[in-house]
């Protein structure tokens, strides 16, 4: 009887600190998914606040390319930045009032419009 209820009880103990483990580690997600833009960058539903921008006008330039990790690499070199160093989906380089977006042929609404706030809101990433 001793043994069964030894069981249970660390079976318990195991869950609940599991559980708790699970809690803070989700918020600590949380918060590291939050760019400088203070929203979530990677969630296509997440909202920004559309009045801290870098600018409200500017002249966008979409580069559609077969190989978007070397293009962006390539772009991000020239304008001496060294690279990315990452896998990347899509990119964006903007100076003053101009930007350029960098997607494969089969470009995401949402990797567009991620590309896009960047070409208004400079740098977010955390």
């Amino acid at each position: 009887m001793k043994k069964v209820f030894l069981i249970i009880l660390a079976g318990t103990v195991f869950s609940l600190g599991s559980y708790f483990i699970d809690q803070s580690n989700s918020s600590k997600v949380a918060i590291e998914k939050q760019g400088q833009g203070g929203f979530d960058f990677r969630n296509p539903e997440s909202r920004f606040d559309a009045t801290k921008l870098n600018t409200n006008q500017t002249t966008i330039t979409w580069r559609v390319v077969y190989n978007v990790q070397a293009a962006c690499e390539q772009e991000s070199r020239k304008l001496g930045n060294g690279g990315f160093g990452y896998a990347v989906d899509a990119c964006s380089f903007w100076t003053g009032n101009a930007c350029t977006i960098i997607t494969n042929r089969k470009a995401t609404m949402h990797e567009l419009g991620h590309e896009t706030l960047h070409c208004f809101q400079g740098s977010f990433h955390p």
